[in-house]
C-alpha cells in the first residue's frame, strides 16, 4: 500500500505537469530555441508593456501573438514575389563570385596603388596626396 506522502508527491507532480501543459496551449507557446531582437523607440516599448500588462502576459508572448496574427492575416501578402526575386538576384551575384581572374596574385594587396595609377592614366596628370 502506498504512503500517502508518495501519493501526495505523485499527485502534485501530476497537477504541475497538467498545469504547465494547459499553460503553453493558453499561451499558444511551444518550446523556443530562436532569438530575434530589434531596436525600438522607448515609446514603443512602454506601448507594448503596457499591452502585455493588460493581455497578463509577456511582451515576447504579446509579440509573438502579434506576428502571427500578422501572418495569418496576410499582412505580408505579396511578399513571396519579392523574396523570390531577392533570391534570383542572390543566385546571379554568387555566380560572379571568384570569376574575375587577372592572373595577378597581390592584386588585392596592391588595390590602393593599381587605382591610383588608373586615375593617373586617365585624367593625364599626378594626382596630389
Amino acid at each position: 500500500m502506498p504512503r500517502l506522502a508518495d501519493s501526495l508527491l505523485s499527485c502534485a507532480e501530476e497537477t504541475y505537469r497538467l498545469t504547465r501543459a494547459a499553460f503553453a496551449l493558453r499561451c499558444g507557446a511551444m518550446p523556443k530555441s530562436e532569438v530575434y531582437s530589434w531596436r525600438l523607440s522607448p515609446h514603443m516599448k512602454r506601448l507594448l508593456e503596457a499591452a502585455a500588462r493588460r493581455e497578463e502576459q509577456s511582451v515576447s508572448a504579446l509579440l509573438e501573438k502579434i506576428v502571427a496574427a500578422a501572418l495569418h492575416n496576410g499582412v505580408f501578402a505579396g511578399e513571396e514575389e519579392e523574396f523570390a526575386r531577392q533570391d534570383r538576384l542572390h543566385a546571379a551575384a554568387m555566380a560572379a563570385v571568384g570569376t574575375l581572374k587577372s592572373g595577378q596574385r597581390d592584386r588585392a594587396t596592391r588595390v590602393r596603388e593599381l587605382v591610383r595609377r588608373k586615375l593617373r592614366q586617365r585624367d593625364g596628370r599626378a594626382r596630389p596626396h
